[in-house]
């Protein structure tokens, strides 16, 4: 009885050795040379926009008026430090197998935001600044920084790639605002190719 005891005794004391080992892995690192190339390459969807306040959670991105303009009609370019739109729309997807949201984007205009961006060497993250924009469209509030979080930063450098896994690649940015922590969250957007092109239309998916 004192044997089993023991064992009882013995494998509780393991079990919250075993608690006090877990270790939560290291946020990624990202370095600047393999992060700012790939950005200016793509074009990015807002596919998710969320605010946490407490135990509350405001989902953006539903919103009637920022769904049906901001995260359905705008879609992000950025370069030379300035984050850039082009206009477009969501259309029903009848081309490409499994679970995949179409667009087509009108290429011929690249219109200014009140974004701009650099890259935190201290930190090893991109940064996002807004401000009031100056006669461009003001898509948030001016004074806000956004910053990236690195592990949400996923990026796919190839169209086969992304077929394959039917996914694509993301970019994580949160920020602060009234006591509230606000995630945006972009996806990658790739060119695929329509057998009838609309002039400037250019055709992209998003996994």
């Amino acid at each position: 009885m004192r044997y089993l005891f023991a064992c009882v005794v013995l494998l509780g004391v393991l079990a919250g050795c075993s608690k006090k080992k877990e270790v939560v892995p290291p946020e990624p690192v990202l370095q600047e040379e393999d992060v700012m190339p790939f950005l200016i390459k793509n074009v990015y969807q807002v596919a998710e926009w969320y605010s946490v306040k407490g135990s509350d959670t405001a989902f953006i991105s539903r919103d009637s008026v920022y769904q049906s303009w901001f995260v359905k009609s705008v879609f992000l370019q950025f370069g030379d430090g300035y984050v850039f739109y082009y206009g477009g729309n969501e259309f029903p997807n009848t081309e490409i197998s499994g679970y995949a949201r179409t667009f087509n984007l009108n290429l011929k205009f690249l219109w200014g935001s009140n974004m701009k961006y650099n890259w935190d060497a201290t930190n090893n993250r991109l940064v996002i600044k807004t401000d009031s924009g100056q006669g461009w469209v003001p898509f948030l509030k001016s004074g806000l920084e956004l910053t990236m979080d690195a592990s949400g930063y996923h990026v796919i450098r190839d169209t086969e790639t992304t077929y394959l896994n039917h996914q694509s690649g993301t970019m994580r940015f949160t920020y602060e605002e009234n006591g509230a922590v606000t995630t945006i969250l972009l996806k990658q957007m790739w060119r695929y190719p329509r057998p009838t092109p609309e002039g400037h239309r250019v055709y992209y998916v998003v996994f």
